[in-house]
């Protein structure tokens, strides 16, 4: 008899170099497992390069934890899974992919939440203060830049403000760049961070950029979020993602 819940799969880049970068998804995998939504909850990662994990009969549901829809969450997961058009169907096992975190619709009131918890912990000026989203970023492959933007684009009609930026770590925009682009209209930038966990680029380089700007711009202040993957109202967010992907199937 096949289960009566879903089967969810968290999947993540992971790293070699951090296992700081496993531990958003560990703790969001641990509360959805607390959930009776789900019959059971897995993570991967497709840095490990392990065995596929093994799915149980009946319906399940992949969600890319990654903040773009470039080449892991186009071809690799689908290969991996032997995915055509995102799904999988035979006799027994029903899967199917779900939109990336980074292009989740729900993704961006996670980071006007954030922005609006540090104007009022700093008592802010709203009209004086400009959002800036960091996100990786790459000259080879356009879809991290395309999330950035459209991540920008949503929080912009949320948060009621023209006051937005998008910088990266290994394109143009530079953060320097977004930095001083902003400063010329505000008193106080507050970055957000696109990045999934608490991984080198989130926690060390965007950091390491943010300081060398501001020790020679003190007129502006400047606050750092962090990542939004690590974020407890992303559980939410994997939620919704999957009732929109069972509905969009069942259709």
């Amino acid at each position: 008899m096949q289960p009566s819940r879903p089967t969810l799969i968290l999947i993540g880049h992971g790293s070699t170099t951090s296992e700081r970068a496993k531990i958003a998804i560990e703790e969001h995998a641990e509360t959805l497992r607390l959930s009776p939504r789900f019959g059971k909850v897995q993570t991967y990662y497709l840095m490990d390069e392990a065995a596929k994990p093994i799915i149980p009969a009946g319906e399940s549901f992949l969600l890319p934890f990654f903040m773009s829809e470039g080449y892991f969450v186009k071809k690799r997961i689908p290969q991996l899974f032997a995915l055509e058009d995102f799904k999988y169907l035979d006799e027994t096992h029903q899967i199917y992919q779900c939109d990336s975190l980074g292009v989740d619709p729900e993704l961006a009131e996670i980071l006007n939440q954030m922005a609006k918890e540090c104007v009022y912990e700093n008592e802010l000026s709203i009209g004086k203060t400009a959002f800036l989203l960091i996100a990786h970023g790459s000259e080879k492959n356009s879809a991290s830049a395309e999330a950035a933007y459209y991540q920008r684009d949503q929080l912009g009609e949320i948060a009621k403000t023209q006051n937005l930026g998008v910088a990266f770590l290994e394109q143009s925009p530079s953060i320097a760049q977004e930095l001083s682009r902003l400063a010329e209209a505000v008193d106080a930038i507050v970055c957000l961070g696109l990045f999934a966990a608490e991984g080198p680029h989130a926690i060390e380089d965007v950091p390491s950029e943010i300081e060398t700007w501001s020790e020679n711009n003190n007129r502006t202040k400047v606050y750092y979020q962090g990542p939004v993957g690590v974020r407890s109202e992303i559980v939410r967010l994997v939620q919704n993602s999957v009732s929109r992907r069972a509905h969009g199937f069942q259709s």
